[in-house]
């Protein structure tokens, strides 16, 4: 062979091969979004927004409307209520807290301040941040009405009861230790540390135009402005931001020493014999190993994370419809692969 016709002729086979692969996974990706687009419209849900971490990269899908009836797309910077995906990433800034020694997770919360909505409960004398943090103080998701006196249901560390308002009592006394809002802490612990600019636990009005509404069915709701923060719902922020949570916390944890991060992605108690928690996450078993997990229901929002710690591949998928719980399974499925997801 002529030398040199060589080198071009190299070149040229291997910008054909770039080439070839770049439209293979072009029209595989056009391919999801059609199937995604599909299905929000089967299920009635007016928009969604889903990254996908693989191999080091991470690839973002947006299919949808901010508010239904109106032209205002869903785009990577949309923002959705996380609603107690909000949970995990409270729990990281505990964890970050007890490290430096401004919280013991085994001191009973009442010894720092003292509940007011507890005031009447003898076993809140018991409950702890680690309890708070594996749903474990035996306390409600949320009381009926909101703010009501507090009971637990057994003494706590003894059962498995999943509790917002044990979340919410570890946010009032670190607020209370620290002198700071949960906000303020979230901001200095985890969004500003690991990049997290779309970030934050209250409304902010400057970032209004990027608010997506939530709905009953295609119904809009009004916008929700969390006056105040609450670690255990509500979390505003984009797919993007969620994903590098994910994978500079719960797969490299980032921040923390290696004893902290297995201890919170560790189990510490259990939903059901499939399902186990550790420090804000949900943790399960299948054929393909350890996942951990969380899901998230506002109203009209419905959310889901998964993440296999072992490859760091995942999945963060928000909607803003309450619809959007009926397709958690087929989402995860259809970029994860066929296995059993016990955590939806």
């Amino acid at each position: 062979m002529n030398k040199t016709l060589f080198l071009p002729i190299f070149v040229m086979l291997g910008l054909f091969c770039f080439w070839k692969t770049t439209a293979q996974n072009n029209d595989k990706e056009v391919a999801i979004e059609k199937e995604l687009v599909q299905l929000i419209q089967e299920e009635k849900i007016p928009g969604m927004q889903i990254v996908h971490f693989k191999n080091g990269s991470a690839k973002s899908y947006v299919v949808g409307y901010k508010k239904y009836g109106t032209q205002d797309k869903v785009t990577d910077h949309t923002l959705f209520q996380s609603a107690s995906l909000s949970k995990s990433v409270m729990a990281y800034a505990v964890l970050k807290l007890y490290e430096r020694g401004v919280i013991d997770l085994d001191t009973p919360l009442d010894n720092y301040w003292q509940y007011p909505r507890l005031s009447h409960e003898p076993k809140a004398k018991l409950m702890t941040a680690r309890m708070a943090l594996t749903h474990t103080t035996g306390l409600p998701n949320w009381t009926k009405p909101r703010g009501a006196a507090l009971q637990s249901a057994f003494t706590p560390g003894t059962d498995f009861k999943y509790s917002g308002e044990g979340y919410l009592y570890l946010q009032k006394v670190i607020e209370h230790i620290t002198g700071k809002s949960l906000e303020e802490i979230a901001q200095e612990e985890v969004f500003e540390p690991l990049g997290m600019q779309e970030s934050h636990y209250i409304y902010k009005k400057n970032m209004e135009p990027n608010y997506a509404h939530g709905h009953d069915g295609l119904t809009a709701k009004a916008l929700r402005k969390f006056d105040a923060p609450n670690g255990a719902f509500s979390l505003i922020t984009t797919a993007g931001d969620y994903s590098i949570f994910i994978q500079k916390v719960l797969v490299e944890g980032q921040g923390i020493k290696a004893q902290t991060h297995q201890m919170m992605t560790g189990y510490s108690s259990s939903r059901s014999p499939r399902v186990g928690y550790g420090m804000g996450v949900m943790i399960q078993r299948n054929k393909r190993g350890k996942g951990i997990a969380h899901t998230g229901s506002n109203p009209g929002f419905r959310n889901f994370y998964f993440v296999y710690p072992d490859t760091g591949e995942s999945i963060v998928c928000f909607t803003n419809g309450t619809n959007g719980q009926k397709i958690r399974q087929k989402v995860a499925t259809l970029f994860l692969g066929e296995q059993a997801f016990w955590t939806f």
